[in-house]
């Protein structure tokens, strides 16, 4: 005991391990409660005998993580028992496993095996199962090597190793984990934040933790956070945040980390001292042309941002004049520094340096170089500007004498390329802009400027798009409704607050010009001896913008459609309302998609019969398109689904609505037959069918598959036998059925749902077999069938599967057939086949 009293406050590691064990804890409340009280009910044991001087006592301690502080203290002797218990365990599991260190050849199902063999049968089995052991044997030696091998090549040199406090270790070795997590796989947005929170740590609580940080540990950390993407949005400021760290231990950074913290420096505000700072590294960069191009392109970029392009040109002037490789494109932030700086002088230069860029690319440039020059010319106002840019796209490929190159080069009387790129005071009082942006004769119409609004537009800039609008009229070409309607259109897609009142005021100063146009041709025909029109601004409690005072082209009914679309998503129905009394005065004929506008509103509005009502009204004068009867199938299953509503007047039948869909289908002429047959998609199909399935008619169902396949060539699916399977089902049998409500009903329904469904499943699946067995007796194997032939054969199979549920459950066979042809004809599809009638007798399972 002498030995361990020395060491009696502080035990090894692995008495401490033995030790802290967990003892058995009482198990309920009441085995806590009834414990304190425990020694008042038996025997107080006898007080224990003072230790002597001599004898040494061991006081034992449980801790539940070795990072934390907090210890329980355990009675002496209390863990033996389970400590032997785990130690003879440990003993058995030794013994089992040199048993099969040491093993045997043979397992004992071989040995059973070979026993049974004959002699010489077990001398060749024998060898080949010692052959199998010898290869598995080598591919195990094989595996150990690879695995041995790399990790002796594995790179540990980036592990961060210093004595650190118990407490603080946590965050070493996690910083360390993640790092070496890093270091053998590809960039992780996860692990590049763990390793963030890490580092963040150790900095915090090791303040001798950057001088101990290794050069390859620097490396890796740099690393993973300078990989740019959408996913590391703090990528500048943690590089700053590295350099600036190995700054403070005197560390000598590469010069790509300095250009980083530049910038980072640059963007966090501090634009001086990351001026001066890239000024007084220029030295470092000379000689280095892997890294000089990406300094000089820094400063230039810089520089344009502080509106100094002169600055800025003359640093690009010599990084093109030093590499006959390097990108001109730079010239673009130099040119649109120019543009800021709102004057003759700068739109000069900006136009100077443009042309130098086009001469410089050649035909390298590109439609994104001409998108982004024009857009710095129209955000700065010159409209003029960004049309000769726009004029020089569309002539690109083209060798024509006004391109804008070609006629800059005529002004100043030079042949050949523009070798310098610095402007002087003379070339650009001799360039007169207003020259160089005129346009040529064949592109002064509306379609060359519809061209510009519709790629401005697709490149989501409306504000820019109008500008294109207000040029049109300056160079006295009006412009086409349909383009400010797909201005107003993008202004709504924004959705900001200003972007929707530019729409508002651009969309009912058409509607307004609309007006005064229709009050002037009938005052010109002595229609109407009012003298003023109708304005859109006198409604009574109506909040209507006021209109331009700019001119703008005349409303057409997309114009209302758009309003009308706008406002009804916003639920503003005196709008809605008001903008169909204004269709009247302004003479505007609805269309299909005006009329869809609206009956999509009803459909939101959850108001199904008047969406009816106002198709049958409109459809007097307004030819319905597709996705008009696309709506009122999305009515008819709301008006169909009893949660929602319970009163089924008001609305047709779905085999009504059939009829209405298919009888105007087939009247159209062929072309436009030919564009309603694409519109018509697999989810309205669904949507039919599945209308048919919530009026549980079997019938119409089986009709409408048919006529959708002979109409638009669309099958059944898997989707549709499931819609099918469901529909049976919830119309099985169920106790006393006539006898009970319908609430009872249903609610025997759902209960039965499930054994329903398995039952139609079961039938589904006999009605399959059988036609697959009939297939394989004429030697077709389904597998071996074209897709057009399998959709048939699907679509028999759940036709078949309604003809089975229709005899069982409502007529005779030799009646069914004559009332499908019936049915056919009431839903306008007379004469089409119908599919085979059944030829068998019915199976004897019943849904």
């Amino acid at each position: 005991m002498q030995p361990l009293a020395r060491n009696a406050g502080r035990p090894c590691q692995r008495q401490f391990h033995y030790a802290c064990r967990h003892r058995p804890r009482l198990q309920c409340p009441s085995q806590r409660l009834f414990s304190v009280y425990q020694p008042c009910l038996r025997e107080r044991p006898k007080p224990k005998s003072k230790p002597k001087p001599t004898d040494i006592k061991v006081n034992w301690f449980e801790q539940d993580d070795i990072h934390r502080a907090k210890r329980q203290r355990v009675e002496e002797g209390g863990e033996d028992p389970e400590a032997a218990e785990i130690k003879a365990k440990i003993s058995a599991l030794e013994e089992e496993l040199k048993e099969l260190r040491m093993g045997r050849l043979l397992g004992d199902s071989e040995t059973e095996m070979l026993s049974e063999l004959s002699e010489e049968d077990r001398v060749k089995m024998t060898e080949a199962i010692q052959e199998r052991n010898e290869r598995e044997a080598a591919f195990k030696k094989e595996v150990a090597a690879r695995v041995a091998t790399r990790m002796e090549a594995q790179d540990d040199s980036f592990i961060i190793k210093m004595a650190t406090p118990q407490r603080s270790r946590v965050y070493l070795d996690r910083l360390n984990d993640t790092l070496r997590h890093a270091s053998m796989n590809a960039p992780n947005p996860i692990i590049r934040r763990e390793i963030w929170r890490w580092y963040s740590r150790c900095k915090q609580h090791l303040p001798s933790f950057l001088h101990l940080v290794p050069d390859s540990a620097w490396d890796l950390l740099w690393k993973t956070q300078s990989h740019l993407s959408s996913s590391n949005p703090d990528r500048l400021s943690h590089l700053k945040t590295l350099a600036d760290d190995q700054i403070s231990i005197g560390r000598d950074i590469p010069e790509v980390q300095k250009l980083a913290r530049v910038e980072a420096t640059f963007v966090e505000g501090e634009r001086d001292q990351a001026i001066a700072e890239w000024e007084a590294i220029g030295d470092k960069f000379t000689g280095k042309d892997d890294i000089l191009e990406e300094y000089w392109s820094l400063g230039i970029r810089m520089f344009s941002i502080i509106g100094n392009p002169l600055r800025a040109q003359e640093i690009a002037a010599l990084m093109l004049g030093s590499n006959e490789n390097a990108d001109a494109r730079i010239l673009i932030p130099v040119i649109t520094a120019w543009t800021q700086k709102n004057d003759a002088l700068g739109y000069s230069n900006a136009w100077a340096i443009y042309v130098r860029l086009r001469d410089h690319l050649g035909p390298r440039i590109t439609m994104e170089d001409y998108d982004r020059i024009s857009m710095g010319f129209l955000n700065a106002g010159r409209k003029d500007l960004a049309q000769g840019v726009f004029k020089d796209m569309m002539l690109t490929g083209q060798a024509s004498p006004e391109d804008s190159s070609a006629l800059y080069k005529k002004s100043l009387g030079i042949v050949g390329k523009l070798q310098s790129m610095s402007v002087s005071a003379e070339e650009t009082n001799r360039v007169s802009l207003q020259a160089m942006t005129v346009l040529p004769r064949k592109f002064q119409n509306k379609f060359f400027y519809g061209s510009w609004i519709k790629k401005l537009i697709g490149m989501g800039e409306p504000d820019a798009a109008a500008a294109v609008v207000e040029l049109m009229y300056e160079r006295g070409v009006k412009p086409d409704p349909k383009h400010v309607n797909g201005i107003i259109g993008a202004w709504l897609r924004v959705g900001n607050n200003e972007s929707r009142q530019k729409a508002e005021r651009m969309g009912w100063s058409m509607i307004q010009e609309r007006l005064n146009f229709v009050q002037q041709r009938r005052a010109s025909q002595n229609l109407d001896n009012s003298e003023s029109s109708t304005s859109v601004t006198t409604k009574d409690g109506l909040e209507i913008p006021t209109h331009l005072e700019r001119a703008v082209p005349a409303a057409t009914i997309e114009t209302f459609s758009i309003l009308l679309l706008h406002y009804s998503r916003r639920e503003m129905t005196a709008h809605v309302n008001y903008i169909q009394e204004l269709l009247q005065p302004a003479e505007a004929k609805p269309n299909s998609y005006f009329m869809n506008h609206l009956l999509f509103a009803d459909l939101r509005a959850h108001d199904h019969r008047r969406a009816w009502r106002r198709f049958q009204e409109m459809r007097r004068t307004v030819e319905p398109d597709m996705e008009s009867f696309a709506c009122l199938w999305d009515c008819m299953k709301f008006h169909l689904d009893a949660a929602k509503n319970r009163d089924l007047t008001g609305f047709p039948t779905p085999r009504a609505l059939f009829f209405d869909m298919i009888s105007w289908y087939l009247n159209l002429p062929a072309k436009l037959r030919d564009g309603a047959q694409e519109a018509v998609t697999q989810e309205f199909y669904d949507q039919v069918i599945r209308c048919f399935g919530l009026s549980q008619d079997l019938k119409g169902t089986l009709v409408a598959m048919h006529a959708m396949k002979h109409a638009f060539n669309l099958y059944a699916t898997q989707d549709t036998a499931r819609m099918v399977v469901l529909q049976v089902s919830r119309m099985g049998p169920t106790e006393t059925e006539t006898r009970r409500n319908r609430r009872t009903r249903a609610k025997d329904l759902r209960r039965n749902s499930k054994a329903n469904v398995g039952n139609v499943t079961k039938v589904l699946d006999i009605i399959a077999k059988r036609r697959m067995s009939a297939l394989s007796e004429q030697g077709i194997e389904y597998d071996d069938l074209d897709p057009e032939t399998k959709a048939n054969e699907s679509l028999s199979l759940i036709s078949e599967l309604l003809r089975v549920v229709l005899v069982r459950t409502e007529e005779e066979p030799s009646m069914l057939e004559a009332g499908l042809q019936s049915i056919a004809w009431d839903m306008g599809v007379g004469g089409i086949s119908l599919g085979e009638p059944l030829q068998y007798p019915i199976v004897p399972e019943s849904p």
